[in-house]
């Protein structure tokens, strides 16, 4: 079925890599541990991530201060900051890099001639669009099921619910 844009709701496709994906149910699950640390066995455990894909991700994102680690044998690892103050745009990025590459480049750095010079301006605006949901997207929000309305009226839009 058409949506209001006039393309098939099937048709919407977005590539989120699994890295982001586990990065991001990770850094839910330490939210839910305020104050005590998480093994990297037991997230590995409750989230199904093989540990050494885990291992990475938490050392990139130890790496941008959004994880600490606690070493002993009651050890684990922590948010460094409030879920208040992490969006999902910061998580994405300690594990993938910018937001929106195109061809592997920033769409700054694009140039293009003749009939296709709108296209840069097309790749910034996708830019500009995931920057603004994820930018605006709390990992407290997400913890607690209540996002912004105006995230959830865009998933609306483009097929909330459809599998």
């Amino acid at each position: 079925m058409p949506s209001s844009s006039g393309w098939p709701r099937a048709s919407r496709v977005v590539n989120v890599p699994s890295r982001v994906d586990d990065a991001l149910r990770v850094t839910v699950a330490l939210a839910e541990s305020p104050g005590t640390p998480l093994s990297r066995g037991k997230i590995s455990d409750s989230q199904r991530i093989p540990v050494p894909v885990l291992a990475d991700i938490l050392v990139a994102m130890k790496r941008r201060g959004l994880v600490a680690n606690a070493l002993g044998p009651n050890g684990g690892y922590r948010l460094a900051r409030p879920p208040s103050s992490i969006t999902l745009g910061d998580i994405v990025r300690a594990v993938d890099g910018p937001l929106a590459l195109i061809a592997d480049r920033d769409p700054d750095d694009l140039s293009y001639t003749g009939p296709t010079t709108a296209l840069r301006t097309v790749w910034l605006a996708v830019r500009g669009s995931v920057t603004d949901v994820l930018d605006n997207v709390t990992l407290e929000q997400v913890q607690r099921g209540q996002l912004p309305q105006r995230i959830v009226d865009i998933a609306a839009e483009y097929g909330l619910g459809e599998r």
